[in-house]
C-alpha cells in the first residue's frame, strides 16, 4: 500500500515537473531566456504580499483580539468604526504632502465623529464661526475639501454638499466619514483641478447652481486659479474665499476676485486656527451688492 502510495505521488510530482518543463521551453523558444525571466518574475510580483506600513494596524490587532465579526473583542460597532477611520486618518498622512498634518491626530481638519473629536492642523467650526452666511436649507460646493471637515461642520444645515479633491486618500476618509454619520446628503469626489477642465466640475452638482462655494487656500496650488474663480462666479453668486501663498500672490488673487464681484466682505486678517500657518485672509464675495 506504501508502495502503491509513493508510486502515485512520484507520478503526479512527475507529471507537473514535466508540464512546468514544457511551459518553460515554449517561452524560451517565443521570448528568448529573457522573456522566461520577465514572465516568472510577474508572477513573483503578482504574489508577493503587500503589507500595511507599520503605523497601521488592523482593528484586530489595535484591540488584540483574533476576530472582530463576533464579540470575541468585545468592541460595539461604533467602536469597530472609530478603530477602522483612525487607520484611514493615518492612511491619508502617509503621502509626505504638505497638507498632510502628519503632526495631528485627525490631519487637516478637526473632525467630531460618533461623539469623539479628533484634533486637526485647523478648525472648521473657527473658521465658519464669524462667515455671515446662513446654511440653513443651503447647497454648498467645496473646491480642495481635503478631509470634508468644512462640509461636515455644516452637514446638519445645508441641503446638500458636494466636495472635491484631487488627492484619492482623503477622497476614501470623506466617504468614510459619511457613511459613518449617515450623510448622504454629501458626496465627494476625485479631480484634478490643475490638470482637469474646470468645467467638469459642473457635471458633479445635483442641480446648475449651488449657493455658496468654498475655495479655500487652494489657488496657490492651482497654475489656472484665475479660471477656476471665473467658474465659481458662474454657478454662485457666494465664494467663501481663503487667500494663500506669498504677499504678492495673495494681492494678485484678491485683485481678481475684485473684477468678478461686486462686494467682498473681509472676515479675517489671519487664519487665526492654524498655530503653524497664519498667513492668509478670508473673504465673502457676492456676486450682487448686498
Amino acid at each position: 500500500m506504501k508502495i502503491y502510495y509513493f508510486s502515485s505521488l512520484f507520478s503526479i510530482v512527475k507529471m507537473i515537473g514535466t508540464s512546468l518543463l514544457q511551459k518553460a521551453r515554449l517561452l524560451v523558444d517565443s521570448k528568448g531566456i529573457g522573456g522566461l525571466f520577465v514572465v516568472l518574475l510577474k508572477k513573483l510580483i503578482a504574489k508577493a504580499v503587500v503589507r500595511r506600513p507599520a503605523s497601521l494596524l488592523s482593528v484586530a490587532e489595535k484591540y488584540n483580539c483574533e476576530d472582530t465579526r463576533n464579540s470575541l473583542c468585545g468592541l460595539t460597532s461604533e467602536e469597530r468604526q472609530m478603530a477602522a477611520l483612525k487607520n484611514l486618518l493615518s492612511y491619508t498622512k502617509s503621502g509626505g504632502k504638505t497638507y498632510s498634518a502628519t503632526k495631528y491626530p485627525a490631519g487637516y481638519h478637526t473632525i467630531e465623529v460618533l461623539g469623539e473629536r479628533l484634533a486637526g492642523q485647523r478648525d472648521p467650526k473657527m473658521r465658519l464661526d464669524s462667515v455671515p452666511f446662513d446654511f440653513s436649507g443651503r447647497t454648498v460646493l467645496d473646491i480642495g475639501c481635503n478631509q470634508g471637515g468644512m462640509l461636515f461642520e455644516v452637514s446638519d444645515q445645508i441641503k446638500w454638499g458636494v466636495g472635491i479633491d484631487y488627492d484619492t486618500k482623503m477622497v476614501n476618509v470623506c466617504n468614510k466619514i459619511a457613511q459613518i454619520q449617515n450623510s448622504r446628503h454629501i458626496t465627494f469626489y476625485t479631480f484634478d483641478i490643475d490638470r482637469d477642465n474646470h468645467l467638469l466640475i459642473e457635471d458633479f452638482l445635483p442641480s446648475e447652481k449651488v449657493d455658496i462655494v468654498f475655495l479655500l487656500s487652494v489657488c496657490m496650488w492651482v497654475s489656472e486659479w484665475r479660471s477656476l474663480i471665473d467658474l465659481c462666479s458662474n454657478i454662485s453668486e457666494v465664494l467663501l474665499f481663503e487667500s494663500n501663498g506669498t504677499p504678492q500672490l495673495q494681492e494678485k488673487q484678491f485683485s481678481y476676485l475684485q473684477s468678478k464681484y461686486k462686494e467682498i466682505v473681509l472676515i479675517r486678517e489671519r487664519s487665526n486656527d492654524d498655530e503653524l500657518q497664519s498667513n492668509r485672509r478670508l473673504y465673502l464675495a457676492h456676486t450682487k451688492m448686498q
